[in-house]
């Protein structure tokens, strides 16, 4: 992949460690999404803290499925994470679009 070979890439999973990747206003990033948006999550050995979830949920209509997995559920219960990803899209194709939101 072209990403790999851009320059200071081999760096990449240091600056994650370090927490260089992460956005101070990633709150304000994720309330300004427009499209419907599906978080899918585990309950096990994960390193998130998703107590902030249902503020998303609650204000911004986003849709959330927690499952009984570790942190990548879509591998370990790929038929469960599919099934709520297409029940989002059937959602969505039957809704009108959505309009940008301004942050708060």
């Amino acid at each position: 992949m072209l990403t790999t070979r851009v320059a200071g890439a081999s760096n990449a999973p240091f600056h994650f460690l370090s927490a260089v990747l992460f956005s101070a206003d990633i709150t304000r990033v994720y309330e300004s999404i427009a499209a419907p948006v599906l978080l899918v999550h585990g309950t096990k050995g994960d390193f998130t803290d998703y107590r902030g979830a249902p503020r998303l949920r609650d204000d911004f209509g986003w849709n959330i499925h927690v499952m009984p997995t570790g942190a990548m559920p879509y591998f370990e219960d790929l038929p469960s994470f599919v099934a709520a990803f297409e029940e989002l899209v059937d959602t969505a194709r039957s809704q009108p679009a959505p309009t940008a939101r301004s942050g708060s």
